[in-house]
């Protein structure tokens, strides 16, 4: 399982835990940066929390978020034993266009994947009730 980290707050922290229920024989994070400070940052934050999950850092100072992770995922697949399923939080609340507002990118990255040929990644959407 590869648990995508946009940033680490609530809905990253309950998806971690989400995806470690299902008790999968690999598992790591990985993050898009736009600077290499602030992937470090993030990565340093994430090592305190989750220390036995290893987290991957991408600086793409391009901010291309979704391409990044395409391409991780058509080079993983190449390498990882198994099915991959790519971990994406996803917020539930009570009204549905507060829903879509901020789960707008994750439906995009999520259709990207489905796409992508490059790779046979399954998603898991960990729904965070907010």
């Amino acid at each position: 399982m590869v648990i995508l980290v946009s940033k680490i707050d609530r809905r990253t922290i309950e998806a971690t835990y989400f995806a470690k229920g299902f008790h999968p024989a690999k598992i790591k994070a990985f993050h898009v940066a736009f600077d290499k400070h602030a992937g470090e940052k993030l990565k340093k934050e994430w090592q305190k929390i989750f220390p036995k999950i290893p987290i991957e850092v991408y600086t793409d100072e391009f901010r291309e978020t979704i391409p990044s992770i395409l391409e991780y995922f058509a080079a993983l697949d190449k390498q990882w034993e198994g099915q991959i399923v790519a971990v994406i939080p996803m917020m539930i609340t009570i009204n549905s266009f507060a829903e879509y507002l901020h789960n707008q990118i994750a439906r995009k990255i999520v259709a990207a994947i489905q796409e992508d040929n490059r790779n046979n990644v399954k998603i898991l959407e960990a729904p965070i009730k907010m």
